[in-house]
């Protein structure tokens, strides 16, 4: 997904401090690599401290039958 982005983001320009050409593509995805990388980093420290479970539990309505 992030080169798709960062395709697209090339082709419009949108930040047009890093250009149209392979060097502002790059520029586009590592700035987007880094941006989720972090975030997921800091999920998952914050999940440490706060001690939560990272796997999916289902909670289950106690009134519901098996």
């Amino acid at each position: 997904m992030g080169l798709f982005s960062a395709g697209i983001g090339t082709g419009r320009d949108t930040a047009k401090e890093h250009g149209l050409h392979w060097g502002g593509f790059g520029d586009r995805y590592g700035m987007r690599l880094t941006g989720i990388s972090t975030g997921n980093v800091i999920e998952a420290g914050l999940g440490a401290l706060w001690e939560e479970d990272p796997r999916y539990s289902y909670l289950r309505n106690a009134a519901e039958q098996i």
